[in-house]
């Protein structure tokens, strides 16, 4: 259970360079029970390798290589744990997953709409992608909820009030 942590962590970083299909708004999703928004100009779209949601920003430019953007990933946990015991079991996984290519920039705790949250922010580099993240955990009774926001790393500054707003919108429901 908890090892799958750090899979679902890593799993969603890589992701992040996938391109969404969908619209702007609010994006509810019944059978997960949550809901989050859409930045305006971004497109979502379900269950994309392995993420409930997932969606990303429009191309800045011709020559802009990356889109940034966020998924939504859910693990079933068999049984519950602390927020504290999930964050750092899957931060360990993940910094043992990405090894020399993963630098741990900061981690920290908020609340997201009444739940509690820990988050990491870290950069990584596999082959040629280098990227920034920042990943929010939420854990509700047996259920665990990562938001996993990327960038590239010229551009981080500019969308963190972006990942930060929207992460912000997030409403287990």
């Amino acid at each position: 259970m908890i090892k799958k942590i750090g899979a679902i962590l890593l799993t969603t970083s890589v992701l992040l360079g996938l391109t969404a299909c969908g619209g702007d708004g609010r994006y509810h999703d019944k059978e997960n029970n949550f809901s989050i928004d859409i930045p305006e100009g971004w497109t979502a779209t379900e269950g994309t390798e392995g993420t409930a949601m997932m969606a990303s920003s429009p191309r800045d430019s011709e020559e802009d290589l990356f889109n940034e953007n966020f998924n939504v990933t859910i693990e079933e946990l068999p049984y519950e744990v602390s927020l504290e015991e999930y964050a750092n079991t899957g931060n360990e996984m993940l910094e043992q997953a990405l090894g020399a290519g993963f630098s741990r920039h900061d981690t920290g705790t908020e609340t997201l709409n009444g739940v509690d949250a820990a988050w990491i922010s870290y950069g990584f580099s596999v082959e040629n992608l280098t990227l920034e993240v920042i990943a929010y955990m939420l854990v509700k009774g047996t259920t665990a909820y990562v938001l996993t926001f990327g960038a590239a790393p010229e551009s981080i500054e500019t969308y963190r009030p972006i990942f930060q707003e929207t992460a912000h919108s997030f409403v287990i429901e």
